[in-house]
């Protein structure tokens, strides 16, 4: 048994596989990243340096307008985010 299939599903929503190039806005830096997966509610990014990217920021995916997002975990080369509602 791999440890995907003893971990139970927390996820809110469906979640769909991606690699999609898109951006990183961090104040007036744009950073370029890899949408690996997303949902509804947050996505799955590859990065080449996840320890400096501030806990809240915009994300940009494609030519599509910028969400503004917040780190909900860290790992070697990857972010997990959830989109937030602008009123937040």
């Amino acid at each position: 048994m791999t440890e995907e299939s003893i971990l139970p599903e927390r996820r809110r929503s469906v979640r769909f596989r991606a690699a999609k190039p898109a951006t990183r806005l961090v104040g007036r830096d744009s950073l370029p990243c890899l949408m690996r997966d997303f949902s509804a509610g947050g996505a799955r990014l590859r990065l080449e340096n996840p320890g400096i990217v501030p806990d809240d920021f915009e994300l940009r995916i494609g030519h599509a307008n910028p969400r503004p997002c917040r780190i909900v975990w860290r790992a070697q080369h990857q972010l997990g985010i959830a989109f937030v509602d602008r009123a937040n």
